[in-house]
């Protein structure tokens, strides 16, 4: 948990969030510079549905100075990565669920 706080706070400024549930895992290569693959670095990610009532997003981290709110359905053709577009293609289900039985 204490990286998930960290990254949260750095590249988006949330502080304050609950955890709603864990979403997975998965191995990939870092992105490089060029957009390519970085074959020195494995990385294992790991995803969690988190929850905010903080609207403002403020990321501290000057590599990555953006960070906005984006609709469910619209994440995916932002993703460069396929194995990101992968894994988000299938969690997706479980943010809608979660976030229909919040609406309710």
């Amino acid at each position: 948990m204490a990286a998930l706080k960290r990254e949260l706070k750095e590249e988006i400024g949330i502080i304050d969030f609950d955890v709603i549930t864990k979403l997975g895992n998965y191995k990939r290569y870092m992105i490089g510079k060029d957009g390519g693959e970085d074959r020195s670095t494995l990385k294992t990610i790991t995803f969690y549905l988190c929850s905010t009532q903080q609207n403002e997003l403020k990321p501290e981290d000057p590599e990555n100075p953006e960070a906005r709110w984006i609709e469910p359905d619209k994440v995916e053709e932002l993703l460069t990565h396929p194995k990101d577009q992968e894994f988000y293609k299938q969690a997706l289900p479980k943010i809608k669920r979660f976030i229909a039985k919040k609406s309710r």
